[in-house]
């Protein structure tokens, strides 16, 4: 009974992704095509939708995020000492890092952003403990057909997606290659997907959730990170399915919290804890700890 509730409600949470993405495209008042970072910032609003062409080259938004920032066209986006965010106001922010500054969405909803090309599209920044694209207290983002990444390596602070308080997020066919550290955070959030995207090169995690609920995986990989994925102990729902975990030098789980991996392909020799990871049809090649689950 317990297996049959969790597939019925991976059906229901699929089914609630797709409808969200068709009626969020039916309120999408603003189509824009873009090129430059500079457009591609202004152009984020609430009811947009964005399609950036890069071509082969990477789009650095660093330049273009100060440029705005010197015309006083973006504000800074303050926190108070303890990190919590106090500004609710939408519009775009920016928060100044210990090398630079980063780029973040506040209280938008309805957005959707696609790279075009055979490759998609290009972003990186140069701050290594800024991250790429923040998103605050949205609704209905979809980011798809992106590599996004930063220009060199750093360490403790500097993802390349991170959501706080956010509802209703599906990031696909995307390639997020760490240096900052994760590759996505997810804090606060409900209702996530990510489809065929590519977690790789980070530093620390190729994904970190802290009190989110509802989120799937499918055909994603996760790989040459320094760990797989991290999970505090206050998420729930939260599925794995068709993935792929290769060479990632360290742990590929650390769940504080129930983790369902299915049909996956898991490979490590870094040594695993797999304590509170239901693993389900997978294809297992690992050196493990506290496996007796397993």
């Amino acid at each position: 009974m317990k297996k049959r509730t969790s597939i019925i409600t991976t059906i229901v949470f699929k089914t609630l992704v797709v409808l969200t993405l068709c009626l969020s495209s039916h309120v999408t008042t603003y189509a824009q095509q873009v090129r430059t970072a500079r457009d591609f910032i202004l152009a984020l609003k609430s009811n947009a939708n964005i399609t950036m062409t890069t071509g082969n080259d990477a789009v650095n938004l660093t330049d273009a995020l100060n440029e705005l920032i010197a015309e006083g066209r973006i504000k800074p986006y303050n926190l108070d000492p303890d990190w919590i965010r106090v500004q609710t106001k939408p519009g775009i922010y920016y928060s100044s890092e210990y090398d630079g500054n980063q780029l973040i969405i506040v209280g938008m909803s309805n957005i959707n952003i696609e790279g075009k090309g055979n490759y998609g599209a290009y972003l990186q920044v140069d701050p290594r403990y800024a991250t790429v694209m923040m998103f605050i207290n949205c609704q209905n983002i979809g980011i798809s057909n992106f590599t996004m990444g930063h220009t060199d390596t750093g360490d403790c602070v500097g993802d390349v997606l991170e959501f706080h308080d956010c509802e209703d997020i599906a990031v696909n066919n995307c390639r997020l290659f760490g240096c900052g550290v994760n590759g996505l955070t997810l804090k606060s959030c409900k209702g996530v997907s990510a489809n065929d995207t590519h977690f790789y090169g980070c530093s620390n995690w190729g994904i970190r959730l802290f009190d989110t609920q509802w989120a799937l995986f499918i055909g994603c990989q996760i790989y040459s990170n320094t760990m797989g994925i991290y999970m505090d102990e206050t998420c729930s729902d939260v599925t794995m399915d068709k993935c792929m975990f290769l060479n990632n030098k360290r742990e590929v789980f650390s769940c504080q919290s129930p983790l369902t991996v299915r049909n996956s392909s898991i490979e490590s020799h870094g040594g695993t804890n797999v304590f509170n990871v239901n693993l389900e049809a997978c294809d297992i090649n690992m050196d493990c700890n506290d496996c007796e689950d397993y």
